[in-house]
């Protein structure tokens, strides 16, 4: 019986630490996916900032920001190009927002409410940063509004070469 739970509460911890691992380790955009939100980029790319606002809290809000610092990219009009994204089809129903000057139109501040005026923005350095980087007019926007529930927000920030991008799921 004791060599039972000893085992169960090795498997116990391993699990665990395999899914702490899987948390710190996940990136949600690749190679191919630079290419459909920048025309013809496939230079470097690195994650330098992550910060997960799901869970419990007061604001209620469920969404990922991810910072990505990129190599020279063009910002092109017709992009981004999207069939699918992230696991989802792109149907007529999906919204896309090709690159735009900032500051955001009224429209795209309604359809991401609940992320790009988020209480809890001020928690860390890379929120702080989006803050500021989304008033500046030099920068860029774009999204793709799969349905209410799955939205997806970019902000190019063309003095820094920074990818501001905002995963909501659920």
């Amino acid at each position: 019986m004791k060599k039972a739970l000893k085992l169960l509460s090795i498997v116990l911890i391993l699990g665990i630490l395999y899914l702490i691992y899987d948390d710190f380790a996940f990136d949600p955009l690749n190679v191919a996916d630079f290419a459909k939100i920048f025309v013809g980029y496939n230079g470097k790319t690195k994650l330098v900032c992550k910060k997960d606002f799901i869970g419990i809290t007061t604001s209620g809000d469920f969404f990922e920001l991810y910072v990505y610092s990129l190599g020279d990219v063009k910002v092109n009009n017709n992009y981004p190009q999207f069939s699918n994204w992230e696991n989802s089809i792109v149907t007529k129903e999906t919204t896309i927002g090709k690159w735009r000057n900032c500051p955001i139109n009224k429209d795209v501040i309604k359809l991401y409410r609940f992320t790009i005026g988020a209480n809890n923005l001020n928690t860390s350095d890379c929120a702080i940063s989006f803050k500021n980087e989304i008033l500046n007019p030099r920068n860029f926007y774009s999204y793709i509004s799969i349905n209410n529930t799955e939205q997806y927000f970019f902000l190019y920030s063309s003095a820094t070469n920074k990818l501001y991008y905002i995963r909501r799921k659920g």
